[in-house]
């Protein structure tokens, strides 16, 4: 169950039969079913995303406005390795966010 490592808190059962069977829909990622879930999580959250990052763009704009509290930084001039391409911006946007809930 490859889909719910890691994931205790979000995961559902039938999650990876769910993802198979949507896996061929452009566009569509399994995050948006996770919404009511979402909703209910109440821990300090950072979402953090590189501008260039298209495929993740929507979906990361998504996790910031369903998980309460969570800030959303988007890293300009970055792409989905945004830890590697720009790691100094990237570490400032962490350090940021956990002084900021320190």
């Amino acid at each position: 169950m490859w889909a719910c490592a890691g994931l205790p808190r979000v995961c559902y059962e039938g999650m990876d039969q769910f993802i198979a069977q949507h896996a061929d829909k452009p566009g569509y990622s399994v995050v948006y079913e996770l919404e009511p879930r979402l909703w209910t999580l109440r821990i300090p959250t950072l979402v953090i995303v590189g501008e260039e990052d298209a495929p993740a763009l929507d979906a990361s704009r998504f996790l910031g406005a369903a998980i309460p509290g969570a800030v959303l930084r988007t890293l300009p001039a970055t792409g989905h390795t945004l830890n590697l391409e720009e790691p100094e911006a990237f570490n400032a946007a962490v350090l940021d966010f956990l002084r900021g809930i320190a």
